[in-house]
């Protein structure tokens, strides 16, 4: 919505390697803030597409988490899926 001129967005800093001549990003002078940010899907979804965005996700938020000394989180085993 930003790209298309209809507002304005508070992203993580490491989003500005998503290029776009359409969108300006400007830092916010201040205290870092810092959030979770969470993936999920239909359980049992074990699809290629899945994977792949799991996989882009992963890669994408590896600078992020390394910056922030946190690991990144992998998708359970089929075996290991909780069961709620």
């Amino acid at each position: 919505m930003v790209a298309a001129g209809l507002g304005v967005s508070i992203v993580p800093r490491w989003t500005a390697q998503v290029l776009t001549h359409a969108v300006v990003y400007l830092p916010i002078d201040g205290d870092a803030l810092h959030s979770k940010i969470g993936l999920a899907h239909r359980l049992g979804d074990r699809s290629r597409a899945l994977r792949n965005f799991v996989t882009i996700a992963q890669r994408v938020m590896q600078p992020a988490n390394q910056s922030a000394g946190r690991g990144i989180a992998k998708l359970p085993e089929k075996d290991n899926v909780p069961r709620h």
